[in-house]
């Protein structure tokens, strides 16, 4: 009998966060599509999803989680030589009367609008220590490690943050980052993760944060027209949940 060698080849790797947590999703009920095609991602617990033996052509997926609302992926293969890619997804909770968890909506409409996220400002657990900028390294204090791929460093002075992302965690003091800081920092300015907006094509957007009972203030960063734009917003204070230029 001859000898049959089957050989697997992963392609993607996606991983699906709450992105008013930081969380991975254990929601097992996740739909990816490919053009209302079924895509035949494989399950692998942790919030992770894997596409092998793909023909590794440019595309886009639709990500279907219940209680979530959708959200959309751009996958580019082009002439990269590494095994596979990886992708962080955050999923925005829906506004569900039965959840176990409240959140706050802030939603709307602005001509030009391209991005919009927002780092809570009464919560942090990391700061800044020292950054290499030789190195690309960032030494912090908190000693928690940094499990997602991008993070935001408050400058206080200005209310205005900036947004890196980790190429590699060396401990759980430490991180390489990508690329160099632009911006200005100190030492101990919070470190904080990031909670991210949707915006639609019509500029329609929409930004969750989840409602723990406690303050609910909000640095708010959004992108028009190529500017970037800040504003501090309590998110139990409905007028305050909206964005002008």
């Amino acid at each position: 009998m001859e000898k049959v060698e089957v050989t697997h080849r992963l392609d993607l790797v996606v991983r699906l966060i709450d992105t008013t947590t930081g969380r991975e999703i254990s929601e097992r009920n996740v739909c990816f599509k490919e053009e209302e095609r079924l895509a035949p991602f494989l399950y692998k617990g942790d919030g992770t999803y894997i596409l092998m033996n793909s023909i590794r052509a440019s595309t886009t997926y639709t990500i279907q989680v219940f209680g979530y609302e959708d959200a959309m992926i751009s996958v580019e293969y082009g002439e990269s030589t590494n095994k596979y890619l990886m992708k962080e997804v955050p999923m925005i909770p829906k506004e569900i009367a039965y959840s176990y968890a409240s959140v706050i909506t802030m939603r709307g409409h602005l001509d030009g609008l391209t991005e919009i996220d927002a780092i809570r400002l009464s919560l942090f657990d990391r700061t800044m220590k020292e950054y290499d900028n030789k190195r690309n390294v960032i030494n912090y204090y908190g000693g928690i490690e940094m499990t997602e791929r991008e993070y935001a460093l408050l400058h206080k002075e200005t209310m205005s943050y900036e947004i890196f992302r980790i190429k590699k965690v060396i401990n759980k003091t430490s991180v390489l980052i990508r690329r160099p800081l632009e911006m200005p920092y100190a030492v101990k300015d919070p470190i904080m993760r990031i909670v991210k907006g949707k915006v639609m094509p019509n500029h329609e957007y929409i930004l969750r944060v989840r409602d723990d009972g406690q303050k609910c203030v909000y640095l708010v960063r959004y992108k028009v027209n190529g500017s970037t734009y800040f504003k501090r917003v309590d998110f139990r204070n409905e007028e305050e949940r909206s964005l002008n230029q």
